[in-house]
């Protein structure tokens, strides 16, 4: 007599049925308007809620950003998203420029100095030799640079830099049919009756209701009793606008180092990004911008003139995750797991566990750090094909890295949850 036991039932979801094709999504970022643009391209009506009074205001905030891809060393399923997840971003970035000619999208490639061991190790090991990415000596960095930085580099040919606000405003553009916008809608609690979800305000009053929601809210997610156990970190992080000199003006890509620096949009540079992990505050800061002007100043001492007093930025808060991998997909029924899954703590693995079950009709979108204009489009075509039951478009072992129980299994085998 044999008995086999199914590997990781934890990770195991079956769709709900929907009786009606429309969700609320809560968060007007990146991650909740490419949630709604993939839901919508499936028929779906959209209600969108924002707390600020404009979208795209806070990580999605920034004047430009970066589209590049993340380079990692080995076959896992890190590296499986993140270059999928590019290849996904570059493809509706030339969509949507071919259809809005304005459309901030800069595709002049990107160049990542090795700044650090660990980039001059993915130099050595990695076969970088095409249309993805191009190992460049210090005499190739500059030529392509514009000016001297004189120093081996990553090269991003198909990489560039875009406006995540102009992103977002085509992406509602392209479902306005479809969506209605809620802003200045500050969701304070959830309720769920039968398989119906009920938003609340801070008044007491129902906003909304819907058999499907999405929390795309950064780090707000924990804010909610259902989402509180999530693994989410807050990373502070603020740009600084510097203006253009006729020597700067010769930059002709964008440039990462320890920071990063975009070339001139009429007549400043974007220059990033600090990084205050657990730093909540969302005020423009001096001392900030002097470390990013620090930064630059290292790579390009003779560039620019600074008015350290006229300097100005965009601050905002950025949720990442312990392993750099997005939260995408169904929200975990927590009692369910710490009842059926506590024993996985004894190192019980190979026992009959029961499928996971979830809070039906509740899914999170979130967690993409600095990365969500590479992860935001492909993360939200998962999470649509999941809501819709259809086939994924990541392996099986990509969607079990996404999924946000991760965090809750690992915190059960470390005995977090343990009985007393």
């Amino acid at each position: 007599m044999s008995c086999s036991f199914r590997k990781r039932p934890w990770f195991e979801y079956k769709a709900p049925v929907n009786k009606e094709k429309h969700a609320i999504i809560v968060g007007a970022g990146l991650a909740g308007i490419t949630s709604a643009w993939a839901l919508a391209k499936r028929g779906w009506q959209i209600d969108l809620l924002d707390r600020r009074t404009e979208m795209a205001r806070e990580g999605s905030g920034n004047a430009l950003g970066i589209l590049m891809p993340r380079i990692s060393l080995g076959k896992n399923a890190e590296t499986s998203f993140y270059n999928a997840a590019y290849l996904k971003a570059l493809h509706e970035c030339k969509v949507l420029k071919e259809k809005y000619p304005d459309f901030l999208w800069q595709q002049d490639g990107v160049l990542q100095i090795a700044t650090s061991e660990r980039i001059k190790k993915q130099m050595r090991q990695l076969d970088c030799n095409s249309d993805f990415a191009r190992v460049l000596s210090p005499e190739a960095s500059n030529a392509q640079a514009g000016v001297a930085i004189n120093r081996a580099s990553f090269y991003f040919p198909l990489a560039g830099y875009l406006s995540p606000r102009a992103l977002c405003r085509h992406l509602i553009d392209e479902i306005a049919g479809q969506i209605k916008v809620h802003l200045n809608t500050r969701v304070e609690h959830l309720s769920q009756k039968d398989s119906t979800w009920s938003l609340w305000n801070q008044d007491g009053t129902c906003i909304l209701k819907s058999e499907t929601v999405i929390l795309a809210n950064a780090a707000q997610v924990r804010t909610f009793k259902e989402t509180r156990w999530v693994s989410l970190d807050v990373a502070r992080g603020q740009t600084t606008l510097v203006t253009a000199t006729p020597r700067s003006k010769k930059i002709s890509c964008a440039i990462c180092f320890e920071g990063y620096i975009l070339p001139e949009v009429k007549g400043q540079h974007l220059v990033g990004a600090s990084f205050m992990r657990g730093d909540h505050n969302t005020e423009i800061r001096e001392e900030e911008h002097l470390k990013n002007i620090h930064k630059l100043s290292n790579l390009f001492p003779d560039c620019f003139d600074f008015e350290i007093k006229n300097l100005k930025g965009h601050a905002a808060l950025r949720a990442t995750t312990p392993d750099r991998m997005p939260l995408v997909g169904p929200v975990a029924d927590l009692d369910f797991f710490k009842t059926h899954y506590h024993e996985l703590h004894h190192g019980k693995t190979n026992r009959d566990y029961p499928s996971a079950r979830h809070l039906k009709g509740l899914y999170l979108n979130t967690g993409h750090g600095a990365r969500g204009l590479c992860s935001s489009f492909l993360s939200a075509e998962v999470l649509a094909a999941q809501i819709c039951n259809e086939t994924l478009p990541v392996s099986e072992t990509t969607r079990e890295a996404l999924d946000p129980s991760r965090f809750l299994i690992r915190d059960l085998k470390a005995g977090k949850y343990r009985k007393k």
